[in-house]
């Protein structure tokens, strides 16, 4: 009689664990990137202060702030659009995974 086994195969997926994994690009890669670039910016703050005087440096300096909040806005704009689009796929996954097997009447 012939063996019939599946080893390490999955069917389907998992909407938990689709959740865990964009919580975790949120704050291991939005999140971070959107901290170091206010560090960055304070550091660099710190710099033009030590060194730069006058009107040219704090105009430098409110740019560099508006600079900074415009990339962390399209990071979690970027993010939406993840986000977005990852749910479509898991909803259309589901209509799927519900059309696989039909139930007997």
């Amino acid at each position: 009689m012939a063996k019939f086994g599946i080893s390490g195969a999955t069917v389907g997926y998992d909407k938990s664990n689709v959740k865990t994994m964009m919580k975790q690009i949120k704050a291991n890669m939005i999140t971070k990137a959107a901290d170091e670039l206010k560090k960055g910016r304070t550091e660099l703050n710190n710099a033009v202060d030590a060194i730069w005087a006058g009107e040219s440096a704090t105009v430098f300096k409110n740019n560099l702030k508006s600079d900074t909040e415009q990339i962390s806005k399209a990071l979690n704009e970027s993010y939406s659009v993840l986000e977005s689009t990852v749910n479509s796929i898991v909803n259309e996954m589901s209509k799927v995974d519900k059309a696989v097997v039909k139930k007997r009447s």
